[in-house]
């Protein structure tokens, strides 16, 4: 009670609290399924830019993606490994010192896939609010 004699009922505001708090663990699973597919398109388009290049095509078969992110969290890593041609990619995206390279754009495969995870992350949470 309050020191004017109002009396406030908070005990469904309680419950919402704890029930919203449920809800990132239970969007995991999708959301994993979601971020998996979309660092598959992305590696795919990303190698595909690769492949379109004279001189750096090599690259594409470096490209890779690994899950980072633990118990709580979701996402991916996307890119050219280091070491070996996947090494190039610096120069094939952003140029050398001396000039050259710096023909293949790869900024624009994560703007293509965004609206995709938009959706997917979308119908996940509708489902669980």
């Amino acid at each position: 009670m309050m020191p004017d004699g109002i009396s406030i009922d908070t005990s469904a505001l309680r419950t919402l609290a704890t029930d919203l708090g449920k809800i990132p663990g239970k969007a995991e699973p999708g959301l994993e399924v979601v971020m998996k597919r979309a660092a598959q398109n992305i590696k795919t388009d990303m190698q595909a830019e690769f492949r379109k290049s004279t001189h750096f095509r090599g690259v594409a078969g470096h490209v890779s993606y690994d899950r980072t992110g633990f118990l709580g969290s979701v996402g991916y890593e996307i890119g050219p490994e280091v070491g070996g041609a996947g090494s190039l990619a610096g120069i094939a995206v952003n140029g050398g010192a001396n000039g050259g390279g710096g023909t293949v754009d790869i900024d624009h495969v994560l703007e293509r896939e965004a609206p995709n995870i938009e959706r997917e992350v979308g119908k996940i949470l509708d489902r669980l609010l």
